[in-house]
């Protein structure tokens, strides 16, 4: 998907209203600090010029994202050192995965500056495409928000990451939006995962806890997290996943076989340990699909869940009013021939819609509607359902014309527009 636009004026705007930090960091020696510890095969490198952002805040004093979505995080209890192996490196062993049939793709460790992830075997490096500074003010209705893109390579894949994270909380939200811009529909295997080292340690147990068909997995200091603990916690949000807690070096050759996690735990087994969850995945061209969960560091073992549990007493406040959400557009692809599709993706941010949205839109350009091309749904608008982060208007081309046709959103109720480049896309029908 392509990424949102925006000034760098309004971005600065937002990060002194958040009384926020949000350069560019520049991962070099100085912000990289690796333990190097020859049993577990630790290997350094003089790392390349590598951009991440970093949510600095209060309880997850440091949430760092890699341009190429890999991830690091430093909790309030435990100073300087980090949550992932490496414990003094950013970004760390942590990070978003895509298989597809033979081939493997993942952030680039082995500029990290140090790395133990050589039994992920041989895989392609994500394409960075943008990330945007540190948005929104930290509260559950505007949270702290990061926004990567990456291709996945010369697939038709791209990601759409956001990390998001409210102050105070033990948890952060990761949203993975995968667009699929290809001539057909494509499958494999989403993963998120890391190399565990909780409390300071680089050793600990495992948990698993089932809601519904989800269920999420943990590392944790005491054996299936009894009595409660500290843990470091993947919880999904998105339904059907699978999940795996073992050696650290087994969560990579694992993910290094091409195959969905085989839902196991060594929960009573202490052990240098990692952990994560796994999608499968199939979109058809010109589709998205949308997965999400917590990344959880609770000091108590307190397990993360979807939706906060009532007060036992609880105090009658006013209800706020609902935070109107920008609207934005982009396109599935580019351009197309008599007979494809391709899909202007109307979205949200933040998502997902708490409640249907309709979005107003015109048409415009040398392509003629209804001559050279035709639309799904209602004409001039487009519904994205409650709980979603999108909703898609297809065109369909009718004729080889070598012409455009350009969305353009229009303000209505319970949304708003930046006034920027991204409330307008174009799709291109060729001639050939």
């Amino acid at each position: 998907m392509k990424p949102k636009t925006k000034l760098i004026l309004r971005a600065s705007l937002a990060l002194l209203a958040a009384s926020i930090s949000a350069t560019w960091c520049l991962l070099a020696a100085s912000n990289s600090q690796p333990i190097v510890d020859p049993a577990k095969g630790t290997t350094t490198h003089t790392p390349a010029v590598t951009p991440f952002m970093d949510i600095a805040s209060a309880g997850l004093n440091h949430v760092w994202i890699g341009n190429e979505l890999s991830c690091q995080v430093q909790h309030v209890t435990d100073g300087t050192t980090h949550e992932f192996y490496p414990p003094g490196t950013i970004p760390g062993d942590c990070g978003t995965f895509i298989a597809m049939g033979a081939t493997l793709y993942a952030p680039d460790f082995a500029n990290h500056g140090g790395t133990a992830t050589g039994q992920l075997g041989t895989y392609t490096v994500f394409t960075p495409v943008s990330q945007t500074p540190v948005t929104g003010t930290g509260t559950s209705a505007d949270p702290f928000k990061v926004v990567t893109v990456a291709a996945v390579a010369t697939t038709g894949l791209r990601i759409q990451q956001t990390d998001s994270y409210v102050i105070g909380e033990e948890s952060y939200r990761t949203d993975i939006m995968i667009t699929n811009s290809g001539e057909g529909a494509a499958s494999g295997i989403l993963f998120r995962a890391a190399d565990a080292f909780l409390g300071g340690s680089d050793s600990g147990y495992g948990f698993t806890q089932v809601s519904g068909n989800r269920t999420a997995v943990g590392c944790s200091v005491n054996p299936n997290n009894t009595p409660p603990g500290r843990i470091e916690e993947w919880v999904p949000l998105t339904d059907n996943n699978n999940f795996y807690e073992a050696f650290y070096g087994e969560i990579w050759r694992w993910i290094g076989t091409k195959v969905a996690f085989p839902n196991m735990c060594g929960c009573t087994t202490l052990q240098d340990n990692g952990a994560g969850i796994s999608w499968n995945f199939s979109i058809p061209a010109g589709g998205t699909a949308t997965y999400s969960h917590f990344t959880t560091f609770s000091p108590t073992g307190v397990v993360a869940t979807p939706t906060p549990a009532p007060s036992a007493t609880p105090t009658p406040t006013p209800t706020a009013a609902p935070v109107a959400q920008e609207a934005f557009v982009t396109v599935s692809r580019n351009s197309v021939k008599k007979g494809q599709n391709a899909a202007f993706i109307v979205a949200l941010d933040p998502g997902p819609a708490t409640g249907p949205v309709t979005v107003n839109y015109s048409m415009s350009g040398s392509a003629i509607l209804g001559t050279d091309y035709t639309l799904s749904g209602t004409p001039g608008q487009v519904t994205i359902l409650a709980g979603d982060f999108s909703a898609n208007v297809i065109l369909h081309a009718v004729r080889n014309v070598n012409k455009g046709a350009t969305m353009t959103l229009i303000p209505g109720v319970g949304y708003f527009l930046s006034g920027f480049e991204d409330d307008v896309a174009t799709i291109r029908i060729k001639k050939k």
